[in-house]
């Protein structure tokens, strides 16, 4: 099987449906991501060229990884992987098929997300089939698990996981699809919902950082002690010098003495 088309034509389809140029609306729009029925334009044969096509409904169910009762911080990111849903084709549809002698269908094709409240598209491509086309009766397919875009949630509250329509082709290993359907909602399709809060700031621990106080050198006054050894010796110096002048003077008195005799 050759899962990938012409880019030209698949081009058509994802614009036709993604800009709104075919008037398509939903009968009912559900709150969770049970089956909705799709008003849808489909073909068989070449989109670009001549072929045979129609419009009808379509009932699909689709859902995304988010859980019930998912809660994240803003800043985080919602996987919306695996992408999963099950798709009943119109009747007529089937009819095309069956009557282009087609007995087992295998393809691709995407879905069209957005966030209420977010910025851009998200997109979800998808493998399905092969299944064998009934002798009569409908036809539903089940997705194989998409591929879908992530997002990041930017704002706290509740949120929706919307989905505004979704695309299907058919191929047989040519290099064009053989087949191909587009169905849109006018209405807003709730697949799945989630809440998100503020982000919890993580406290910074507080370090305190002890100072020891400065030890101070002891001082020694050495000043004093030289001066009371200097004032201790004074008495001391006095009186030697007191004895050599007392003897100084006892010889002086003793020399003139001598004198006097002779």
């Amino acid at each position: 099987m050759n899962t990938t088309a012409r880019p030209s034509t698949r081009s058509m389809l994802v614009a036709a449906l993604a800009l709104g140029l075919v008037a398509l609306t939903a009968t009912s729009a559900s709150a969770d991501s049970g089956p909705v029925e799709y008003s849808c334009e489909f073909g068989v044969g070449d989109p670009e060229g001549p072929g045979e096509e129609g419009s009808g409904t379509a009932t699909a169910s689709f859902d995304t990884a988010v859980p019930d009762g998912l809660v994240v911080d803003v800043g985080d990111q919602v996987t919306l992987n695996p992408f999963t849903g099950t798709v009943t084709f119109p009747e007529a549809f089937v009819t095309m098929l069956r009557d282009a002698g087609l007995t087992s269908l295998e393809g691709g094709g995407e879905a069209f997300l957005f966030v209420d409240g977010g910025e851009g598209e998200l997109y979800a491509a998808f493998p399905w089939g092969p299944v064998a086309v009934p002798a009569e009766g409908p036809l539903t397919v089940e997705l194989l698990e998409g591929d879908a875009e992530s997002y990041r949630v930017q704002d706290a509250g509740a949120h929706r996981i919307l989905m505004s329509g979704f695309a299907f082709w058919v191929e047989t290993g040519e290099e064009e699809p053989v087949a191909w359907m587009f169905c849109g909602s006018d209405d807003e399709v709730v697949v799945d919902t989630f809440q998100a809060r503020q982000a919890t700031a993580v406290p910074v621990p507080t370090v305190t950082v002890t100072t020891a106080a400065p030890v101070r050198p002891v001082l020694v006054q050495t000043d004093a002690a030289q001066g009371d050894d200097r004032a201790a010796g004074a008495p001391v110096l006095g009186a030697g010098a007191l004895v050599l002048l007392a003897t100084a003077v006892g010889l002086r008195r003793a020399q003139r003495s001598s004198s006097r005799r002779h």
